[in-house]
């Protein structure tokens, strides 16, 4: 922090209720409140968390037990550091002796109001006894006798005052008066302005000065000193600041501060000059103390207002467009030289710095004149070329910044600029696009191909991302694969297939997708270079009716035969193969009941029965003896014996006449 003829400064913090400590930076002092010569203090009225009891009032035709000579004191305007004295006078109207008792109700917030003492207006004679800063003091008349109550104001700054002196019956509180007390004091120094305004002062700019005018107000002859106050959460002055000097007919050169002496209405000036070396609120305060000027220095030293010093640092600033575009270029060609403006909008000049994003592998070249520095106002240009080596739409982002003097960058300048580029690279074709295998039973499997062929005039190396590929789908062997493992090359003009193979074990609707992509040598996927192939499906389970489900063969004459027909309806969504198995009551030879598929669509392993067509089992019964035989036709979907609808067989051979 640089000061011209700098200056001392101090500060006022608070001590106990008696005293204030000055700080003059290199001169400390004591600043007495000590109301140690008054016979008396002041007395609590009111402790926290009690309330004060006030006695209800006599009755209206009782006598009341003393009078007051005014219901309330003003001492209006008080002269900065003057003690003001009023008197009130209580009379004792009870017709014998009496005491009374005075306190005050607001003690110890407000010790400028105290009671110095009280006499006998008849034989001057001390009225007013004892005191302690809880209990007040007592008062003591013969009949008839009047009290003369000297309260003294000593203000202990500038600003408005207010207290409440009590009086009441002794020793039992019956009758009790409040006596308000007021005051007004001066402040000592008027400011035209009110506050140093520098608003926004461009951090390393050029230094401001601001001045103000400071006038005597107080009435009298007074001794000032100033200092400046940081924020309690700011940095140090001398942290925030490249210059920050004070001068003025108020600045005392010897005294290297803000010190003098006025005379009643006089005027100085204060100026102040301020160049900021960061940026953000850099207010501050320069408080004051002063008092009334006396040869022997015996007057006391009181605090005024504070001046505001309000400032907002604030960077320096350029503009340079948000993106540029560098259209489209082949992959490893670079692009013809743009040039990108950048101008410096602040009122000091300025060094330029540039860097680029490294997120990408394209080769950046650029230089210009902004590393130069540029003026107040003034362009200057920053050259770029891009060579892409990947491939597709490319955002590349070039961030402009303000350097310091010491060539590092400038926290909080940076700007972005968006560098836009298209790098073409081979073109192909994934079709379909879309595999929507439908609603599938849950056992059965189905094929679909996909078709991808590179259509443009190089080499293509085709990477397939099954990552999103749903579950129940898989990508299966076939002819010309494209996906081998590994990055597979595809030749101008040649094709290569995905054979995705949908076989659901459970019930659900999936989706998903297969990537297919282009890479790089480095196995990088190529920007722009994906194709997506969405996979729908819903698995279902098979849904399949019988009929009949029971048949009866009745009686039947040994060696005649009789045959019935079951038919099984396919309800599902797609082809099913039926199994059936049949048990009978019978052992070996003597088994007289069958199934077996039957007529121009059977039902047996391998057939696919298509959605909404039939298939049929012939059951037949061919006695051989006189017998009773039941038996069970199962019949289920796939392998899912689980799901197994059974038609009931019975039959009866008996011998015919």
């Amino acid at each position: 922090m640089t000061r011209t003829g700098g200056s001392r400064y101090f500060r006022i913090r608070e001590g106990t209720h008696r005293s204030r400590v000055i700080t003059i930076r290199g001169f400390p002092m004591r600043v007495s409140t000590n109301r140690s010569l008054r016979p008396i203090t002041l007395v609590l009225a009111v402790l926290l968390g009690l309330l004060t009891l006030v006695a209800p009032a006599p009755p209206g035709n009782a006598a009341a037990p003393y009078t007051l000579s005014a219901s309330g004191l003003a001492f209006r305007a008080v002269p900065f550091d003057v003690q003001a004295t009023q008197h009130i006078t209580l009379t004792n109207k009870t017709g014998a002796a009496a005491s009374f008792s005075v306190r005050f109700a607001d003690y110890p917030e407000n010790e400028a109001f105290w009671v110095e003492t009280g006499v006998d207006t008849v034989s001057g004679a001390t009225c007013l006894t004892g005191s302690t800063t809880a209990d007040g003091w007592d008062i003591d008349l013969a009949a008839g006798r009047a009290c003369d109550i000297t309260v003294i104001f000593g203000p202990v700054g500038p600003g408005a005052y207010a207290g409440t002196l009590e009086v009441d019956t002794a020793p039992t509180a019956t009758y009790r008066k409040d006596v308000t007390l007021t005051a007004i004091v001066t402040q000592p120094l008027g400011w035209t302005p009110k506050a140093w305004e520098f608003g926004d002062l461009t951090v390393t700019g050029p230094a401001v000065t601001k001045t103000i005018t400071m006038k005597n107000t107080s009435g009298q002859k007074i001794e000032f000193f100033m200092s400046y106050e940081p924020p309690a959460e700011g940095p140090p002055i001398g942290n925030s600041y490249e210059t920050a000097y004070a001068g003025g007919t108020c600045w005392d050169s010897d005294e290297l501060k803000y010190h003098g002496v006025l005379e009643t209405n006089a005027t100085c000036t204060a100026e102040l000059t301020l160049a900021p070396n960061v940026a953000g609120n850099l207010d501050f305060d320069f408080t004051a103390i002063a008092r009334r000027y006396t040869d022997n220095n015996s007057s006391e030293w009181m605090s005024t207002q504070a001046v505001p010093v309000h400032v907002n640092g604030v960077l320096p600033t350029f503009t340079v467009p948000e993106q540029v575009s560098f259209g489209s270029v082949a992959h490893g060609v670079p692009t013809a030289y743009k040039d990108i403006k950048v101008k410096n909008t602040s009122p000091v000049a300025q060094r330029i710095g540039v860097r680029f994003s490294d997120d990408n592998e394209s080769v950046i070249e650029q230089h210009g004149t902004c590393i130069f520095g540029v003026a107040p106002g003034k362009t200057c240009t920053i050259q770029v070329r891009i060579t892409p080596y990947e491939g597709g739409d490319l955002v590349i982002t070039m961030t402009t910044f303000l350097r310091k003097p010491d060539n590092s960058e400038w926290a909080g300048t940076a700007k972005d600029t968006k560098l836009l580029l298209t790098a073409k690279y081979g073109s192909k074709s994934v079709g379909p696009g879309n595999l929507n295998f439908g609603k599938i039973d849950v056992g059965y499997s189905l094929l679909k191909v996909v078709t991808v062929k590179n259509t443009g005039k190089g080499n293509e190396l085709i990477h397939i991302d099954t990552s999103s590929m749903p579950f129940g789908l898989s990508l299966i062997d076939g002819t010309s694969r494209c996906d081998v493992g590994v990055a597979r090359p595809v030749a101008p003009g040649e094709t290569c297939f995905l054979y995705v193979l949908a076989e659901p074990s459970v019930v659900g609707e999936v989706a998903g997708s297969i990537g297919v992509t282009e890479v790089d040598l480095a196995n990088n996927e190529i920007p722009g270079s994906r194709r997506t192939v969405k996979i729908k499906m819903e698995a279902v389970n098979a849904t399949f009716t019988v009929a009949p489900t029971d048949i009866d063969f009745g009686f039947l004459g040994v060696g005649f035969t009789r045959t019935k027909t079951v038919t099984v309806t396919n309800t599902s969504a797609s082809p099913i193969d039926f199994n059936f198995s049949f048990s009978s009551s019978g052992s070996g030879m003597f088994t007289y009941l069958t199934a077996t598929p039957s007529g121009t669509s059977p039902c047996s392993p391998g057939a696919a029965i298509k959605p909404n067509k039939k298939c049929t089992i012939e059951v037949k019964f061919a006695p051989g003896e006189v017998t009773t035989e039941t038996g069970q036709l199962t019949i289920w979907p796939y392998n899912q014996t689980w799901r197994s609808t059974v038609v009931n067989v019975k039959g009866v051979g008996l011998v015919q006449d």
